[in-house]
């Protein structure tokens, strides 16, 4: 199976709102090609909720794993 999708990051723009906005951007094609047309209406959202928080886990810890995330916040200060 195809992987839904790359998210592109600048260093300078590593903020939780980018990276969750970006985030959502993936859950949405996600959403997009699978959820949508197998999950019922009522647990939809839900799952697009869960689908954004999980993405952006991987994310941050990815960031932290490289020391993205810290040179960022320190930049910053």
């Amino acid at each position: 199976k195809p992987p839904a999708g790359v998210i592109r990051l600048c260093r300078d723009a590593l903020g939780a709102g980018t990276v969750a906005h970006e985030a959502e951007h993936m859950a949405l094609a996600i959403y997009q090609q699978d959820i949508q047309k197998t999950i019922p209406d009522m647990e939809r959202e839900e799952k697009l909720r869960y689908l954004v928080g999980d993405i952006t886990q991987k994310i941050v810890n990815g960031l932290y794993r490289h020391r993205e995330f810290v040179k960022a916040k320190r930049k910053g200060e």
